[in-house]
């Protein structure tokens, strides 16, 4: 799980292809929270930190997986924000 594999049925997988290609369902699935019952996904909603501390998030976890990526941003969440909604 520090390596964003997620954790059984209880929180999804932040996997290295995701970082890759799909950032914006990243984001999202932080700031909405996940509750897909199909696949047994499920995470609540953290919409209420602030964009420094959601791309923060995402970069330790990058970093810890050993992910190569390019840096989460504040200006890059607050975009992606409003697309989350």
């Amino acid at each position: 799980m520090a390596k964003g594999e997620g954790f059984a049925a209880l929180i999804p997988a932040f996997t290295e292809e995701a970082f890759r290609t799909d950032r914006t369902r990243l984001i999202c699935n932080i700031i909405s929270g996940v509750q897909d019952s199909l696949q047994y996904d499920f995470m609540p909603s953290y919409g209420y930190l602030s964009d420094i501390q959601i791309a923060n998030v995402l970069n330790f976890i990058a970093k810890n997986g050993s992910i190569a990526t390019t840096a989460f941003t504040a200006k890059e969440i607050e975009e992606e924000r409003v697309i989350c909604k």
